[in-house]
């Protein structure tokens, strides 16, 4: 068995899945899944992927429960890392493992399902989002098509019926609320276009309530008063407190999504143009935003006085990483000059 660092083994794979084809939604799942392996090792200093690690990884992540009582969405990520391993291993892998059945509307019946994912296209809604929108609305296609009902024949008894049935089909509260939402998305689509009973969105939404989930409020909106003083409060004495303030900043003053803070590299600061350049992981787009001198200060204590040196493209390292590297008086922080424009 060849020995290779994750990256480099990562990318070969990818090749391979596009080379075959795969669809983009499922190749971006599965790159998701080996930037948390990626971190996982970086944090326990590893350089060198093998099965053991990701076994390592995935019970770390997961929990050491049977493989049956996971949710399928951690299936599907522990797939990936399996089929990783298989690919190092073998240079090959169980197609039947990765790939996922396309999802298909067929006769009469799925004609306005198909010309709805088309229109979704057209208005350049992400690939992830229309693949979610073909999965949610998969459960009203199945209904009609047990029930021997077309579009046309919906109304407030077979939408009442149809709650029914997705309390027995699909598990938990929020995905039974997300396939509701798109349900709505999707009978609104077709009042436009006149095919139902009554074309009248609201009607359609009193009817598909969503459920409420009972949980303790978190305030959705923050004042300018509450943000500054939560920036104030934080202790930047500390490598965490220096990484949490320069995170926070990227939050309040840009309004980066998490997922686009913790996967920021150090290719994406452009500090001669003093420019903060990336692809953001929800939309897929490009976004170019000024470096301001209150975020490059920030940035700048962060990897001087915070950051310990670790052979890695990320900028923001987990905390218990900066614990250990802080606690050993060896360690030597990072020098700006030699990593600025590492990728």
């Amino acid at each position: 068995m060849e020995v290779k660092h994750l990256s480099a083994l990562t990318a070969d794979f990818l090749e391979v899945l596009k080379a075959s084809k795969y669809r983009p939604a499922c190749i971006k799942k599965c790159v998701h899944s080996w930037e948390h392996l990626d971190r996982y090792m970086i944090n326990l200093g590893i350089t060198i992927y093998s099965r053991a690690v990701g076994e390592a990884h995935i019970k770390a992540r997961f929990g050491d429960i049977p493989y049956n009582d996971y949710k399928k969405s951690s299936k599907d990520r522990i797939r990936y890392i399996e089929i990783l391993s298989d690919y190092l291993e073998k240079g090959s892998f169980s197609v039947k493992r990765l790939m996922m059945p396309p999802i298909t509307f067929i006769s009469d019946l799925g004609i306005p399902f198909n010309e709805f994912i088309e229109y979704a296209i057209a208005e350049k809604r992400p690939a992830s989002t229309v693949q979610r929108y073909k999965e949610r609305i998969k459960n009203l296609y199945l209904f009609l098509q047990q029930t021997q009902r077309v579009v046309s024949d919906i109304d407030a008894p077979s939408i009442m019926q149809f709650l029914s049935h997705l309390n027995k089909t699909v598990n938990g509260e929020v995905n039974k609320n997300n396939t509701i939402m798109t349900i709505r998305v999707f009978l609104r689509y077709l009042c436009e276009r006149k095919l139902l009973v009554n074309n009248y969105p609201k009607y359609w939404n009193s009817i598909l309530q969503l459920r409420q989930i009972r949980q303790p409020k978190i305030p959705s909106v923050y004042s300018c008063e509450e943000i500054e003083r939560l920036i104030k409060i934080i202790d930047r004495s500390s490598p965490q407190g220096k990484r949490d303030y320069a995170m926070i900043l990227l939050a309040a003053r840009y309004g980066l999504r998490v997922s686009d803070i913790i996967g920021l590299r150090y290719c994406n600061l452009d500090w001669t143009t003093n420019r903060i350049i990336l692809v953001q992981r929800k939309t897929g787009k490009k976004i170019d935003l000024p470096l301001s001198e209150e975020m490059g200060n920030a940035i700048i204590d962060y990897l001087k006085f915070g950051c310990p040196v670790i052979d890695a493209p990320y900028l923001f390292i987990k905390a218990n990483a900066l614990k250990n590297k802080y606690n050993c008086q060896k360690t030597k922080y990072i020098n700006i000059s030699v990593k600025a424009n590492r990728c």
